[in-house]
């Protein structure tokens, strides 16, 4: 048995809550957690501060290895400690309680699945890291599901190559690139 360690996010989260982990299909399943900010807040009419806490929802569509296949999403929504399910509909459904009320939240996990030319982690950014992620599929030293091979062929002649790479790295360091860099796609 091996086991593979894999960030979802990034080290700016203040904190986060424990995960949530949905099976949407056999090779798929949606990663939900929660990020949550405190802030100091003062009350003038009082005098006096208070925390405030804003929770976001976060969630990203992995395949069976791990690997995220989707956009992370943040939504203004919570999650509680119930476990979310997989409906029938192909949403995922969970409820939260807040003392004395029962409030239930869905989210279609597929929404998610649009991603951006050029962005290989599924980040939301285009950085150099993704251009060298390409580099390394290009001589075999990493491999490429059908969706990452999609956002990575920048120049659309059906292979990864370091071609695309350059593209890439060109965008990342604000250089003339290929317009499609930066361009969703489902």
């Amino acid at each position: 048995f091996e086991s593979n360690f894999i960030w979802l996010t990034s080290s700016s989260d203040e904190g986060c809550s424990t995960p949530h982990i949905v099976k949407l299909s056999d090779e798929q399943f949606i990663v939900m957690w929660t990020r949550y900010d405190t802030k100091s807040v003062y009350d003038s009419e009082w005098d006096y501060y208070y925390d405030e806490t804003q929770y976001t929802l976060c969630t990203a569509t992995v395949d069976g290895s791990g690997r995220v296949v989707s956009r992370r999403t943040y939504e203004d929504m919570p999650l509680s400690d119930c476990a979310p399910i997989c409906a029938s509909d192909g949403s995922v459904k969970w409820y939260v309680t807040n003392y004395d009320s029962l409030k239930f939240y869905s989210i279609n996990p597929f929404t998610a699945q649009t991603g951006t030319i050029g962005d290989l982690d599924l980040d939301g950014e285009i950085t150099s890291a993704d251009a060298l992620s390409v580099l390394r599929c290009s001589v075999g030293a990493e491999s490429f599901d059908d969706y990452q091979a999609q956002l990575a062929d920048i120049d659309e002649d059906g292979s990864v190559t370091s071609a695309d790479a350059l593209e890439i790295l060109r965008y990342s360091v604000n250089l003339a690139a290929s317009e499609r860099i930066g361009k969703a796609i489902s």
